[in-house]
């Protein structure tokens, strides 16, 4: 088990990235990424890299992607750039 698995949270932004398979040999982890944008809130997965800073001390650089797979909405009945009210 990797020291990095946790849970970790930005006060200031509100986002809380939950870390459950980090594999410290490879440098990869993977988890959830979850928070509030446009007063909705969300969960994501992601998948990472990481590197222990000089393998000592508490800093650690992550490095993560994040994939949402969605639908878009719908195009605007009357134009497909929204120029007209609807």
């Amino acid at each position: 088990m990797s020291r990095l698995n946790g849970t970790y949270e930005n006060p200031a932004t509100g986002e809380t990235l939950i870390i459950t398979d980090a594999d410290d040999h490879h440098g990869t982890f993977s988890g959830t990424l979850s928070g509030k944008a446009d007063d909705q809130e969300f969960t994501l997965k992601v998948n990472g890299t990481y590197h222990f800073f000089a393998n000592t001390g508490n800093y650690t650089t992550l490095s993560f992607n994040v994939w949402q797979h969605s639908t878009p909405p719908p195009k605007c009945p009357h134009c497909a750039n929204c120029a007209k009210p609807g």
